[in-house]
């Protein structure tokens, strides 16, 4: 598998039909911890999760050791399906609090990259970056940043259609591709 770079992913306008990296390539044992979604301005969280803690071994999987059928379920869990409130397509910002745990070795200038689709078309990409993470650590990060506005029928449409809202996220520690997840969203009326 040819992994994109960074360049490749800041220059695709559509969303993948399938992951660009392997699950050994998060070499880091990078594991998301938790993650809320919220509105910066009226405070109303949108979305929050906590994961346990597992080992590192558990997080660098090498892809030709386990069953076709294992790969099936660890990618599925790849694609997170995330239901919102429909008041999240109204908001002009959105913070996101991220906490995450690092393995044994350090990592050095990762950058998220996200972008958001609705029905196959991109409706705005994010760049968040953070320049080190110690070995070992487990460590926090939050951005806030402007959603795109989008018009009356476009959320009306974004409500009516569940999951057409989809998103790629790439993570890149020192300009490799490390961890690539897909998510697909529904908004609650």
């Amino acid at each position: 598998m040819i992994k994109p770079t960074v360049d490749d992913i800041r220059n695709k306008n559509e969303p993948t039909d399938h992951f660009l990296c392997l699950l050994k390539d998060n070499i880091y044992a990078l594991q998301f911890l938790e993650f809320t979604l919220s509105n910066p301005e009226t405070k109303e969280v949108f979305f929050t999760f906590t994961n346990d803690e597992v080992s590192d071994s558990e997080v660098t999987i090498n892809d030709s050791d386990v069953s076709e059928n294992i790969r099936q379920v660890i990618n599925e869990a790849r694609k997170i399906h995330y239901t919102f409130p429909s008041s999240l397509l109204s908001s002009k910002m959105a913070s996101s609090y991220l906490k995450f745990k690092v393995g044994p070795n350090p990592v050095k200038n990762l950058l998220l990259i996200e972008k958001h689709y609705f029905k196959g078309e991109l409706l705005k990409s994010f760049e968040f970056t953070f320049p080190f993470c110690a070995p070992n650590s487990r460590n926090s990060w939050e951005f806030i940043y402007e959603l795109p506005i989008l018009s009356e029928d476009r959320k009306k449409d974004a409500i009516d259609c569940p999951e057409a809202t989809t998103s790629d996220t790439f993570l890149f520690a020192d300009g490799q591709l490390v961890i690539h997840n897909k998510a697909y969203y529904t908004y609650s009326p």
